[in-house]
């Protein structure tokens, strides 16, 4: 059940991301969202995927929220 507008909007979004990031994978362009280029879906799993390089928990927050391929991306709650 939705709260209010925003929770609505923000679902909107949401799906809105789901379509664009699968897009390459519906047109058989990519095997996988890992294997779509120009997606923020690579972007985000490249940075989670890096994340594990690191050991401390904050860190791996850090660079998951910030990392240098999803920086410039809204973060994702």
């Amino acid at each position: 059940m939705l709260l209010d507008e925003a929770a609505l909007l923000e679902l909107l979004l949401l799906a809105c991301m789901q379509y664009v990031d699968l897009n390459p994978v519906r047109a058989a362009l990519a095997e996988t969202p890992e294997k779509s280029d120009y997606t923020s879906g690579q972007d985000r799993i490249r940075d989670l995927q890096s994340a594990d390089e690191v050991s401390s928990r904050e860190a791996q927050d850090n660079r998951i929220e910030h990392g240098e391929r999803a920086g410039w991306l809204a973060p994702v709650c």
